[in-house]
């Protein structure tokens, strides 16, 4: 048993959807992604989403990218997470939006907003 988590990244509510799989982690989840979101704001890379994509994802994996195991991406499905909920960002409304595993994703908030209630 892992402590697996799921994270999604899209353009728009209806784009496909990118899903960040991760086998460890699960227990910090939202300051992972929060902190791979400040990133992405220093950057000011937040309305280009390739690279705001991009970014997030190699901050979350970190130095993890050799490895053969622990990380795996996927289009529009995902493994099941051991928590109830995925985050999805959605980079054309500047959203992060928290999907219980029924598929009813609930109001999104701001990036800004979910980095600092991750941290709290």
């Amino acid at each position: 048993m892992g402590d697996r988590n799921v994270v999604g990244f899209r353009d728009g509510a209806n784009a496909p959807t990118l899903y960040l799989y991760s086998h460890w982690g699960g227990y910090e989840q939202d300051k992972t992604l929060a902190n791979a979101l400040r990133t992405v704001l220093e950057s000011g890379r937040e309305s280009d989403y390739p690279y705001a994509t991009r970014i997030t994802i190699s901050q979350m994996i970190g130095d993890d990218w050799n490895h053969a195991t622990g990380y795996g991406l996927s289009i529009n499905e995902h493994p099941d997470p051991d928590y109830d909920y995925i985050n999805v960002v959605d980079w054309s409304t500047g959203m992060v939006h928290n999907r219980p595993l029924d598929d009813v994703e609930k109001d999104g908030i701001p990036l800004a907003q979910f980095i600092i209630e991750a941290h709290k």
